[in-house]
């Protein structure tokens, strides 16, 4: 069980409790279909794809274990949007990886890109100036 400032779960006599809110999910696709050569920030796991995760994209390969991330994007604004920034910055620039896809875990997450890293940003960036 991780505990933290940013674990919205937590384990009570083998029931999982959830808070109310979306998680974030970041499925990828290796170029090799191993796991990528690289170290993720946070302390986070790659895992490979399940073959029961319905919900992830068929193409991917992986999973990145983020599920105590609430999800941030321009529509709901709730996550802590510098760390999953960081993480999926990382995962773009990685040589191996081929396609990112971020989303929530109520919905089916879609192919992400630097265009769209940019995107979020400018809108988080935006947010936080007008609360100034």
């Amino acid at each position: 069980m991780r505990l933290g400032w940013m674990n919205n779960r937590w384990n009570f006599k083998n029931q999982t409790i959830n808070n109310m809110g979306q998680d974030a999910v970041i499925y990828i696709r290796t170029t090799h279909g191993k796991e990528p050569a690289l170290t993720t920030p946070f302390g986070l796991t790659i895992d490979p794809k399940k073959d029961d995760d319905c919900d992830a994209p068929q193409r991917s390969t992986h999973e990145v274990d983020c599920d105590c991330m609430r999800y941030y994007s321009p529509t709901y604004e709730r996550g802590s949007w510098p760390q999953l920034a960081c993480i999926l910055m990382k995962l773009l620039g990685a040589d191996d990886i081929e396609y990112v896809w971020y989303g929530s875990d109520s919905k089916s997450p879609v192919q992400f890109t630097g265009e769209d890293l940019l995107s979020y940003t400018r809108h988080y960036l935006k947010l936080q100036e007008s609360h100034t």
